[in-house]
């Protein structure tokens, strides 16, 4: 079944719009807690406080919230009581050559300060928001490009019903205000696309 990770901050929602295939809501859910760990590192790393108040949201595709998940949940565990601890606690964080290893985010973050960053990769934050983005741009686009040609078919349609009226010596006002009004709307869609093309160019840059 498809699920969407929405993600929510103190001031933005962030929807997923494409969404993924998850065997159940426990697996869903369990990716969603390990994209909320991911982003809670990149904010120690990047000497930002745990962002307690994001949380990120199990959905259906009618909108309808199947899981809530809190960061503060996901830094303490299943005790949503447990007591805050000065030192930042550690975080698992993805391994390629084995399992989870758990390392300390302090002493990440100060090899981060150490290392150049580069400034078009910029946080794990912006890259979620700018992928959202544009997958929600990019289907945004595909509904456009079908709209388009389905007037464009319209358009040519109506163009063959005016001239069998006129080859029949009748009146055409009333199609052509059709036609007319046809041209108009695909100019919309046209003036339309240009727009999510520049904003998607602009996010992908």
């Amino acid at each position: 079944m498809r699920y969407y990770l929405h993600l929510v901050t103190g001031t933005r929602f962030i929807r997923d719009p494409d969404g993924a295939e998850f065997s159940g809501v426990a697996e869903a859910g369990a990716e969603a807690a390990q994209s909320a760990r991911d982003l809670m590192s990149d904010e120690l790393r990047r000497g930002r406080p745990i962002p307690y108040d994001w949380r990120m949201l199990v959905a259906t595709e009618d909108d309808t919230i199947l899981k809530t998940i809190p960061f503060s949940v996901v830094a303490h565990g299943d005790n949503p009581g447990h007591e805050r601890k000065a030192v930042p606690v550690a975080s698992p964080v993805r391994d390629a050559s084995g399992p989870r290893a758990v390392r300390d985010p302090v002493d990440a973050r100060n090899r981060h300060d150490r290392e150049p960053r580069n400034p078009r990769t910029g946080s794990a934050l912006d890259r979620h928001t700018n992928r959202v983005n544009s997958e929600g741009e990019q289907c945004q686009l595909a509904k456009t490009d079908t709209l388009i040609a389905k007037a464009r078919t319209h358009i040519e349609v109506q163009r063959v019903r005016i001239a069998i009226l006129e080859s029949d010596g009748r009146n055409t006002s009333r199609a052509s205000d059709l036609l007319l009004h046809l041209e108009k709307t695909l100019q919309c869609m046209m003036e339309r696309r240009r727009v999510i093309v520049k904003q998607l160019a602009r996010l992908q840059a």
